[in-house]
């Protein structure tokens, strides 16, 4: 597939996310600008991780744009972000329920310049019609700490503790960023962002 630029997955749910690291072997040699993974997991399965492992085949690609919208993804594997290549510019997570977590500060290393976050904890009322039946897979639980979301989080904490406004950090090239129709289900605090200079 060296020259295909343009592929999309999306809703096949019963891929299911771990598929992602095949998808992104499959393109690692190609000519890749757009990658679009919306709705592969389930939308009613439990939350997932966006792992290194899905997404460092991408690294050496000419990617512009990522999408992985509608994924149940609660958080981001630590350094996982930089795997992304210098090439892109856009990504859409959006319709994702993530939490906060230490993998906020990758993302300033991050070359985009576009962001979709819209749709945090959706209802997912219009989607119903997407839902696959699919053969059941063993659930695997992580017992390692560092992949646990209670560790990334106290990380996350550790790290701003003592601030009195905590900055989020933002990708130098980032121009537009896109929260809108979001069922946010925590308190968001006094914040700024880091400068984008």
């Amino acid at each position: 597939m060296r020259n295909i630029s343009e592929l999309g997955v999306s809703y096949n749910t019963c891929l299911g996310f771990a598929s992602l690291e095949n998808i992104t072997t499959d393109v690692q040699q190609s000519a890749i600008k757009l990658l679009k993974v919306n709705y592969i997991h389930g939308i009613f399965e439990m939350s997932t991780v966006l792992r290194t492992s899905h997404i460092w085949n991408l690294n050496k690609t000419s990617l512009v744009k990522f999408e992985a919208a509608g994924n149940r993804i609660q958080r981001i594997e630590s350094g996982a972000l930089r795997n992304f290549p210098v090439s892109l510019e856009s990504v859409n997570f959006k319709d994702n329920v993530f939490s906060i977590g230490i993998y906020m500060f990758d993302a300033v290393q991050m070359p985009i310049t576009s962001l979709d976050v819209s749709q945090t904890f959706s209802s997912h009322n219009v989607l119903t019609s997407y839902i696959e039946r699919c053969v059941d897979t063993k659930l695997t639980v992580s017992t390692n700490l560092e992949n646990n979301w209670l560790f990334d989080i106290v990380s996350f904490y550790r790290k701003v503790k003592g601030k009195s406004v905590f900055r989020i950090p933002v990708p130098t090239k980032l121009k537009l960023v896109t929260l809108r129709s979001s069922a946010v289900k925590y308190e968001i605090p006094e914040f700024m962002f880091t400068k984008n200079v």
